[in-house]
């Protein structure tokens, strides 16, 4: 933060006196388009499937908001209905046995910093990061003009 006062007197008069962060439409418009396309890449990733041309539906909240029940089922990663792409990062580790792909699991980058999984028959991105923000993102993907299925 010492790099960018801006930004840190930003994030500073977001910042309420409870702990938590107050977001305007503005601030939650750009959160919204930095998560996509965090998730975005993360799918690319983990399936070697681009997600370009997919819609994405964002939704996040602060953890301490959660209940323990809306917890519970964000923290639950649903399993899948196929394999992973042949070749994908998914399908290589989930016969190489490097984490658990089937059934779903978590990938923690960097503890207490950012969590993320994967939920092939979704779509969907899940994160956690900092231990302070719970996000999903939703892909849509369309049917290609003239495909037959």
């Amino acid at each position: 933060m010492e790099a960018k006062p801006t930004l840190a007197a930003r994030l500073a008069s977001l910042l309420e006196s409870s702990g938590e962060f107050s977001l305007s439409v503005d601030d939650s418009a750009r959160l919204s388009a930095v998560l996509e396309k965090i998730a975005r890449a993360l799918w690319a990733f983990e399936t070697s499937e681009t997600a370009g041309m997919a819609t994405a539906s964002v939704s996040y909240a602060q953890i301490s908001q959660l209940s323990a029940v809306q917890l519970d089922s964000f923290r639950t990663v649903r399993d899948p209905d196929l394999f992973p792409e042949v070749g994908s990062r998914m399908m290589i580790r989930a016969f190489t046995g490097e984490g658990s792909v089937v059934p779903p699991s978590w990938t923690e980058v960097q503890s207490g910093r950012f969590s993320y999984a994967i939920e092939i028959a979704t779509p969907r991105v899940k994160m956690i990061l900092g231990d302070y923000l719970a996000a999903e993102v939703d892909l849509t993907f369309e049917a290609a003009a003239g495909s037959s299925r």
